[in-house]
Order: C-alpha cells, then sequence, then structure tokens
C-alpha cells in the first residue's frame, strides 16, 4: 500500500501520502488525514472502495445546507458474481443499503454513514472530537455528529462499489465485529440518546435508535422464541406454521428486493433475483442465530475488548 501511495504522489495523481509504517486502524488514519486536509469537506473511503464517475459530485451535493455535517453515500457490492454469499450479500446491501438508508433520509433518522464512503464538513468533524477508537467508528461518528445537532443525509446516486467476504467463515468474522460495535456503540456508548432528560435529546435520535434495537436486537432474540413456543404449543401443526410463515417472509424479502431494484438503477441487478429465496432463509436462520449469539456473547463476556482488529496500544490510548 505504502509503494503504491508513493507510486501515485510519484505521478502526480495526489498530493499527499502519508505512511507512518504502522497499523493504527481506521480511526487513527483518518484523524491522521484529518491533519493534512484543506478543504470545507472530506470524503473518506475504504482501501477496496471504488468510486463511481460522480460519486463525489453527488455525495457533497447535501452540503448546500450548512447544517448537514455528514452524507453517507450509496454502496454496491463488486464482487458478487463470485459465490452465494457474496450474491447474498449484494441482496442485503441492495435491501439495508440502498433501499433502507434512501427511506432513513426521508424519514430524518439515518443513524449511519457507511465507513466505505461518506462525506464530512470537516468544521463539523473538528466540532466533535474526531474518530473515536473503534470498533464500530462509522457509526460512532455518525451519532456524535447527530448529538451536536449536525444533519446527516444519505445520497442514493452518489455509488461506491466495495468487496465482500466470499465465503460463510469470513462472513461471520466480519459480522461478529459488527454486531459487536453494534453493542458497544448504541447500547452502552450511546444509551443517553434514549434519555429524554438528557441535555441533547433528540426525538428523531430516539426514535431511530429503538427502531434500530427492535429489528437488530429484539425480533432476532424474538424470532428463536417465537420457534420454541410453536414447538410446544404446536407440535402437531409445527411443520404447516413454518411454511406458510416462510412463504410469507420469502414473499415480502422479494417484493422489497424488487422496489430495490428499481430505485437501485444500473447497480440494482435484477440478475440477483433467483438468489433471494436463499437469501431470505439464510438471514432468517443462520445470521439471525450468528447475531444474536454475537450479542450475547458481548454483552456478558465482551470479546470485542480483546479483538486485535483495532490495534491494543491504540485502543488503551487515552485521550
Amino acid at each position: 500500500m505504502a509503494e503504491i501511495g508513493r507510486q501515485l504522489k510519484a505521478q502526480g495523481l495526489i498530493d499527499v501520502f502519508v505512511s507512518t509504517g504502522l497499523r493504527g486502524g481506521k480511526s487513527a488514519a483518518t484523524n491522521l488525514g484529518l491533519t493534512f486536509c484543506t478543504g470545507d469537506l472530506i470524503v473518506v473511503g475504504d482501501i477496496d472502495t471504488s468510486l463511481d464517475r460522480f460519486a463525489i459530485e453527488r455525495v457533497i451535493e447535501p452540503f448546500c445546507d450548512p447544517l448537514v455535517g455528514c452524507v453517507s453515500g450509496n454502496i454496491g457490492v463488486r464482487n458478487y458474481r463470485a459465490s452465494i454469499i457474496a450474491k447474498f450479500q449484494a441482496i442485503e446491501y441492495l435491501l439495508t443499503i440502498s433501499l433502507g438508508r434512501h427511506l432513513s433520509d426521508l424519514l430524518g433518522v439515518v443513524l449511519i454513514a457507511s465507513g466505505a464512503f461518506a462525506a464530512f464538513r470537516r468544521d463539523a468533524v473538528i466540532a466533535v472530537g474526531g474518530w473515536d477508537v473503534g470498533p464500530g467508528e462509522d457509526a460512532n461518528m455518525t451519532l456524535k455528529l447527530r448529538r451536536g445537532g449536525w444533519k446527516v443525509r444519505f445520497a442514493p446516486e452518489a455509488w461506491a462499489l466495495t468487496d465482500v467476504p466470499e465465503t460463510v467463515s469470513a462472513l461471520f468474522k466480519q459480522r461478529r465485529r459488527w454486531n459487536a460495535s453494534f453493542v458497544r456503540v448504541r447500547l452502552v456508548r450511546f444509551n443517553q440518546m434514549l434519555n429524554p432528560f438528557d441535555r441533547n435529546f433528540s426525538l428523531l435520535n430516539a426514535l431511530g435508535t429503538l427502531d434500530l434495537i427492535f429489528f437488530q436486537f429484539v425480533l432476532p432474540a424474538m424470532f428463536f422464541v417465537y420457534l420454541i413456543s410453536l414447538v410446544v404449543y404446536y407440535a402437531s401443526f409445527f411443520w404447516v406454521i413454518l411454511i406458510v410463515v416462510n412463504a410469507f417472509y420469502i414473499t415480502t424479502t422479494s417484493l422489497i428486493f424488487i422496489c430495490a431494484v428499481a430505485t437501485a438503477g444500473r447497480y440494482g441487478h435484477i440478475s440477483l433475483a433467483p438468489y433471494v429465496i436463499g437469501y431470505a432463509l439464510f438471514r432468517a436462520y443462520i445470521m439471525r442465530m450468528a447475531t444474536l449469539w454475537t450479542y450475547l456473547d458481548e454483552l456478558f463476556v465482551r470479546r470485542s475488548y480483546r479483538d486485535t482488529f483495532v490495534p491494543t496500544r491504540v485502543q488503551n490510548r487515552k485521550p
């Protein structure tokens, strides 16, 4: 990476390249980059992010509103042809990011700006103290900005592509980190967003947080409680009820997928349609189980505090 950075600078394609030679994690890197930025707006991306031709032009448009502190770009999956697992994630990104955040933006409750591609107002980032040590630095920064009174928007036409895990084991490893950050950031660090007596309380922030807690924490837990209750009380009709429930879930997921494809334009791959049934069942049973396990593990074991995804020396550094 350092060699490529120096080559780009030598070719005149970038103005500044900085490498410390030490791995510090995403937060440390973006804070270091912030000290070299001179513009009013900052665009942050991951190393595997590639931008659409008009991505930057589109992602900075909402900043015409002086109260906007952050804008999340739209994220598509580049390697969706690599495996069935990658195809499932391509469907997931269409549903949860492309369509889901579009709806959240209309309601004014965008609670996360993707770390893979987002733009920030420099003054807003400095005002809230920069990026905190991860995990979940993207959600953490988004919530800090919202609590600081800044608006967070989503730019559906600002497309970027990223690579996703291609195997089940790689996917579980990624999602364990993501789900652990959900607990640490939303349930622990920013639980005051639900406190109506907090001086920075916002009803929109509270409703958005409750929505996330319900769909990402309560619903997965209730789903398995529901399955157990079916076995206990309706054993003779268990499979009939399960088939009906799954049919309904697959139907609604398919309809949402069609809506997502229609709104995503050329990045809404209709070729993924045959995989929607598999995605719906995989998400309902496998991913929900993995999600619930991670939540319980993080709440009681706090395994993420021993995760070296962010170097220990960075995590232990006090502000």
